[in-house]
């Protein structure tokens, strides 16, 4: 898809989310590792905002355990990293996520994050 915006052409790209879902869900090390981080924890230690109030009292948490959380993250970033003026002319926004359901040591790995 393209247009302009401002005198400047654009160009964006989409990665269909749902199969980038299924194809990530679809390895064994991950579907394992899904499983494993769903297991309830010790209830006195508080592990990542799942042992919060709010997530145990949301809706679709508290009464599917297995529900997909997707962590959504969107950044700037430079191409060419240019300095002066004609900074902002290669920029691009990528916009990206993790699962949720992994556990958190994971969560920075780059064959964790998915792109949208």
């Amino acid at each position: 898809m393209s247009g302009p915006l401002g005198g400047i052409f654009f160009d964006s790209h989409c990665i269909s989310v749902l199969q980038t879902l299924q194809n990530f869900l679809s390895r064994k090390d991950v579907t394992s590792e899904v499983w494993k981080e769903c297991r309830d924890v010790d209830a006195n230690l508080l592990h990542s905002y799942r042992d919060g109030s709010a997530y145990k009292q949301s809706l679709l948490y508290s009464s599917d355990g297995m529900a997909l959380r997707l962590h959504v993250y969107i950044d700037d970033f430079e191409v060419c990293n240019p300095i002066g003026s004609r900074r902002s002319i290669h920029k691009l926004t990528a916009v990206y996520y993790v699962v949720g359901n992994t556990r958190p040591k994971y969560w920075s790995q780059t064959s964790i994050i998915l792109i949208i």
